[in-house]
């Protein structure tokens, strides 16, 4: 008998509670903030744009080239993972010396570690 009263009073506190969230909801979604104005969006176009050749990108590659290089020297497994993460981060408009690094560092990769 108890179980059933307090079954049904629980199951009534939560469909009170429940109304009571989706009414609070829907009152807030209603209310207007002021108007809103519409505003064109316009992208500027450059003709000449080639791609965006950042500094940032550039000192990238030069760390690749000096990383690869310093593996070449050394033949050593962290050489080997700085040359590598370098060579990753290198950004796809310089793709061809990209693909240059990482083939360097294949050729030193055959020729195996210095312990």
């Amino acid at each position: 008998m108890k179980n059933k009263l307090i079954t049904k009073s629980l199951l009534a506190i939560a469909t009170i509670g429940i109304t009571a969230t989706t009414f609070i909801g829907t009152a807030d979604a209603s209310v207007v903030k002021g108007t809103k104005e519409k505003t064109n969006i316009t992208t500027k176009i450059d003709v000449n744009n080639k791609f965006n050749l950042t500094p940032k990108r550039q000192q990238q590659l030069e760390k690749a080239k000096q990383l690869v290089t310093e593996f070449e020297k050394t033949h050593t497994v962290q050489a080997h993972r700085k040359a590598q993460r370098a060579v990753n981060i290198v950004s796809f408009e310089y793709q061809s010396q990209k693909n240059e690094l990482q083939q360097r560092i294949e050729n030193v990769l055959k020729q195996g570690y210095v312990k």
